[in-house]
């Protein structure tokens, strides 16, 4: 018997799952708390500033699949997080991709 992959199936579940919805938003949720413990705390400001943004089907190129990110916004968000910003983001992206 030879395989034949079900892309149809395959991308719905990517766009409709609602399974699929609540895991991507914990582990959303997951990297927006490692992120805000590893904020810079100055005033406390960029932490606090963090929060989970579902970009739905519009966000990448082909709208092929559900999206969120990670999102903090303050003015200065990227000049307080550049001297270190490989190790932070890279720690945001190892909890959710752990799952844990």
């Amino acid at each position: 018997m030879k395989y034949t992959p079900d892309h149809k199936g395959t991308g719905a579940y990517l766009r409709t799952s609602p399974e699929l919805r609540v895991e991507l938003e914990r582990r959303a949720h997951l990297g927006l708390a490692v992120g805000a413990a590893l904020a810079p705390r100055r005033t406390g400001r960029l932490a606090a500033s963090g929060h989970v943004e579902s970009g739905d089907l519009g966000m990448q190129r082909h709208h092929d699949r559900m999206v969120l990110s990670v999102v903090f916004d303050v003015a200065y968000a990227a000049a307080a997080t550049w001297p270190n910003r490989t190790a932070y983001l890279e720690a945001v992206k190892a909890a959710m991709e752990a799952g844990r």
